[in-house]
């Protein structure tokens, strides 16, 4: 038990350790960029919400070693805030008959077509700093892969557990789009290995078993994107004997021997099974 929580404290120390290190050695920038970083985080802390949309709009584009210490600080002081102010909205917005009336004023902006992406930049700039108080909020309010994915191992198992015990069907197909970007090998940024490699393979065939068929029919989808061969067997036994089946109108040439606007079977995660062996054999051949 002592090793186990001496380990979680390394891991801490080393994430802080990296953040502090963000702070002291930022990349060295012009001075106009270094004035207009300067302006735009002034922005971070406006009242005005346009301000703060086009302050996290220039942050969202500079590279995570051109943000400072105090960029990361600010920008995690207003994600904080926005959750608190989203929560605040929504015992509005869940209130049967809501009228925009009803709402404050300063939470209206939430309401906006700007917001999403306002807010998603923001989580992107936030997971940027490594900062451990930021994955479950992002989990919580903002699952993007994009996000998550910049925590590596320490996200691994918190995914896992949203795709085993959320109760909502997008939060599981997000846990299992994330978890395919953390296996699949890119040129740069995290890729799962050893230990967190194998857990999140079970996860992602456990998904193909689960009750909902779209929840398996997003899993085998997933797993052909990830280029990982030890799934073939799997898609294979699904492309065979998935159980979920539907009727739809015959398409010609599609439906061989069976006349336009006659009703057919299908089977959806079969389907899906068999593209996604296409892709993986395709690579195991490539390889």
């Amino acid at each position: 038990m002592k090793k186990k929580l001496l380990a979680i404290g390394i891991v801490c120390f080393l994430s802080l350790m990296s953040s502090s290190t963000l702070a002291q050695e930022p990349t060295k920038v012009g001075p106009e960029l270094e004035k207009k970083i300067e302006e735009n985080c002034l922005k971070l802390q406006s009242e005005d919400f346009n301000e703060r949309y086009w302050a996290v709009h220039f942050f969202s584009q500079l590279k995570k070693e051109e943000l400072s210490q105090k960029v990361m600080d600010r920008a995690i002081e207003l994600f904080m805030k926005e959750i608190e102010r989203k929560k605040i909205f929504n015992k509005f917005a869940t209130r049967p008959g809501m009228i925009e009336e009803k709402v404050p004023k300063e939470l209206l902006y939430i309401n906006s077509e700007e917001y999403g992406m306002y807010f998603l930049n923001l989580s992107r700039i936030v997971a940027k700093s490594g900062d451990l108080r930021i994955l479950p909020l992002l989990i919580d309010y903002c699952f993007d892969p994009n996000s998550i994915i910049n925590f590596g191992d320490l996200a691994v198992e918190p995914v896992i557990n949203v795709l085993k015990t959320a109760d909502n069907e997008s939060r599981k197909i997000n846990a299992i789009f994330t978890l395919k970007d953390f296996l699949k090998d890119k040129e740069e940024g995290y890729v799962a290995r050893g230990e967190a490699r194998e857990k999140i393979k079970k996860a992602m065939i456990d998904a193909v078993s689960d009750k909902e068929w779209q929840i398996r029919v997003s899993a085998v989808f997933a797993i052909g994107d990830t280029g990982e061969k030890d799934f073939i067997p799997v898609l294979e036994n699904v492309a065979e004997s998935d159980p979920h089946k539907g009727e739809r109108n015959a398409i010609e040439g599609v439906d061989k021997d069976v006349p336009p606007g006659k009703k057919v079977t299908v089977y959806p995660v079969r389907n899906a099974a068999k593209k996604a062996l296409e892709k993986l054999r395709r690579k195991e051949k490539k390889d």
